[in-house]
């Protein structure tokens, strides 16, 4: 008898659950995280409908340059990095706190 007036019951409460607040239903939750309405308007990603590249028309692996022109250009790189932490300790650094050094901030 308990169970057929609690089936009832259910029944009756089912069409409450049709009118759900936008805020408080999942469903709408998941359509916010996929994009909403915004993202049905989104054009596709590029390349979509393109082709599966055929892998057999990779480049061939590019030659390495011989052990000089290597040490070479770490060489240069080494000669520039020391150049620039020697600017950067001669170039003396204006107090922030002076209104000459950050007028916008005075």
């Amino acid at each position: 008898m308990g169970c057929k007036f609690l089936g009832t019951g259910l029944l009756l409460l089912l069409p409450g659950c049709s009118s759900i607040p936008s805020s408080i239903n999942p469903v709408e939750w998941w359509h916010g995280l996929e994009g909403g309405a915004i993202a049905e308007q989104r054009p596709p990603p590029p390349g979509a409908t393109d082709p599966y590249p055929n892998l057999a028309t990779v480049p061939e692996k590019p030659t390495a340059i011989d052990a000089g022109a290597r040490q070479q250009i770490a060489q240069a790189l080494i000669a520039d990095r020391t150049n620039a932490q020697h600017a950067a300790a001669a170039a003396p650094l204006p107090d922030p706190s002076s209104q000459t050094a950050s007028p916008a901030l005075f």
